[in-house]
């Protein structure tokens, strides 16, 4: 699924190409990949802007705002001629392309209610000081590390891949409990966010360049999905473990 640091660089792609274009007509092409009102699905204004929340994609034209959320494997794309396989909807621009969103597990889907979108705090704005950290870690202190992370209430936009990640990087296990963590280890958590989501846009930047494929290998991870492999650290062997129903990749040796 893609998480913060993939849909950062997805968006920015995404605005360089359409802002300012005109919605023409929104088709959906698979039943059900729309859900809420349209007032109508044609003349919906000029793109003004294209931004991410969490893991959404908002567009925001002069006319209404709508979210995208791609979910397990959705796929975006800019075409003028056929769509691709299992499109789910498209988007008719004034420059005769087609923006359009398939997915072959029919999940993907175009969204109109702006309250769906998280709640949670944007790790990587200005308003995330250690101080709000502080006051996050008080409101989800009886959860374990793990689902804190992805927890999108709290903390939008990261996901199982890159929680592994921050978590490795804080030398933090994936059970511990929020509240068990002394000073030193919240600030080597903050750090760690901040750090890895940052790592993390310049990766998928090189990946991905200007166009919209996301690397779902993610090669670069260190943790996850890497069960068996060495730790780059210490040599022993990444393992998993269960919290809450959440697989999580980490070093038994170097995650405390």
């Amino acid at each position: 699924m893609p998480e913060l640091p993939d849909l950062e660089v997805l968006v920015g792609n995404l605005l360089s190409k359409v802002k300012s274009l005109e919605i023409e007509k929104i088709m959906e092409i698979d039943k059900g990949s729309i859900k809420g009102l349209l007032q109508s699905f044609e003349n919906l204004g000029s793109i003004n802007n294209v931004l991410r929340r969490g893991k959404y994609i908002v567009f925001q034209t002069d006319k209404l705002s709508f979210y995208i959320h791609l979910m397990l494997s959705g796929k975006v794309s800019l075409t003028r001629v056929k769509f691709p396989e299992a499109s789910r909807f498209a988007l008719k621009l004034s420059d005769s392309n087609s923006l359009v969103i398939s997915d072959k597990r029919r999940l993907a889907y175009l969204g109109t209610n702006l309250s769906d979108l998280p709640e949670g705090i944007e790790p990587l704005s200005s308003s995330f000081t250690f101080e709000n950290f502080h006051k996050i870690l008080e409101k989800g202190k009886k959860k374990n590390l793990k689902v804190f992370l992805m927890e999108q209430d709290l903390i939008a936009g990261i996901g199982n891949a890159y929680s592994d990640e921050i978590m490795f990087t804080a030398r933090l296990n994936p059970l511990r409990k929020i509240e068990s963590l002394n000073n030193k280890e919240q600030k080597r958590l903050y750090d760690s966010i901040i750090g890895i989501l940052k790592q993390a846009i310049e990766d998928v930047r090189k990946k991905m360049g200007d166009g919209f494929e996301l690397d779902e290998e993610r090669l670069y991870l260190q943790v996850h999905k890497r069960k068996g492999e060495k730790c780059p650290i210490c040599g022993g062997k990444i393992e998993t473990v269960k919290a809450n129903g959440k697989v999580a990749y980490y070093c038994p040796t170097c995650q405390k």
